[in-house]
């Protein structure tokens, strides 16, 4: 078995013909075909029922499509890793990230990283708004994967952050609420109610730079009762009835799944976030420079 025959297998099994898989390798049909009987004969089965007016996988063909797509990113990351391993380069970084990044393209990056450079050894921590950019001050992170608001990067000097992308925001309310069945909410709808708010700052001031806490706009028009760094605690106490929060949509997924809460869209003003990877311009580790480039990479693949 080599990996040509697996991609030779893969082909076939979508294109179900022996002819235009010859043409999209260049071959001639009769070399897909030894090498599909070889491989046949390799596994001791038969993947393709053979007419002649049709071809078609047999039920051990639709197992084995998905096994030699495995084998081939197997193979893939093998060789990137070895790679990787023969340039020499060793390293470390700590990466903090607030619990939401784990439902964006966070992870998908992660993985696309360590394949790339398998020698670098991470280190990750999640931690609140606050604790990061405290963490990434001392030196504790060397970059922090989180959130902001367009006047949140306003504190942010070039070339210390770059966004992954953005996320939408909901308001949280109790299931029971009388708004729980609306389609959608605006500011203006909600601010009367008792707010609870997610706090991203250190001692009222901002975590970027020091410089005094400037809310975003939906903390502007709406009364805040309660101030937590925690989404966890945010949850709880919107269910519990003290209050509604609104948060992106990357954080939904944490929500305890008894806690009878309902996620209404926020339409108008700040009604998204950025996710954005964030660093301290005075960390030169060459590892960290490594993970801007390969997220430079990354963000423009898609």
């Amino acid at each position: 078995m080599n990996i040509h025959q697996l991609t030779y297998f893969l082909d076939l099994a979508e294109t179900l013909s022996f002819t235009q898989t010859a043409r999209n390798f260049f071959v001639s049909q009769t070399a897909i075909t030894q090498q599909i009987k070889s491989l046949e004969d390799k596994l001791g089965v038969q993947l393709f029922e053979r007419t002649k007016r049709r071809v078609q996988l047999t039920p051990a063909g639709q197992i084995f499509v998905n096994e030699a797509r495995g084998i081939i990113a197997k193979i893939e990351t093998s060789v990137a890793r070895t790679r990787a391993v023969s340039t020499g380069f060793n390293g470390a970084l700590t990466l903090g990230y607030i619990a939401g990044f784990s439902h964006t393209r966070f992870p998908e990056f992660l993985r696309a990283f360590y394949a790339q450079y398998p020698n670098i050894n991470l280190t990750l921590q999640s931690g609140s708004i606050a604790g990061l950019y405290e963490g990434l001050q001392s030196g504790a992170y060397d970059a922090i994967f989180t959130l902001a608001f367009d006047i949140d990067k306003q504190y942010l000097t070039r070339n210390t952050y770059q966004e992954m992308g953005t996320s939408s925001m909901f308001v949280v309310l109790p299931a029971s609420h009388p708004m729980a069945g609306a389609s959608s909410l605006t500011l203006a709808k909600i601010k009367d109610e008792p707010f609870i708010c997610y706090d991203n700052a250190v001692n009222g001031r901002s975590p970027m730079n020091g410089s005094p806490v400037r809310p975003a706009a939906f903390n502007q028009n709406l009364r805040p009762t309660c101030l937590t760094g925690d989404v966890e605690t945010i949850f709880l106490m919107v269910s519990m009835g003290l209050g509604i929060s609104v948060l992106p949509e990357c954080f939904r997924p944490a929500a305890p799944p008894k806690a009878e809460l309902a996620f209404i869209p926020l339409t108008g003003a700040q009604n998204r976030m950025s996710l954005i990877v964030a660093w301290n311009p005075e960390n030169e580790n060459p590892a960290r420079q490594k993970l801007n480039t390969a997220l430079t990479s990354f963000m423009a693949q898609k």
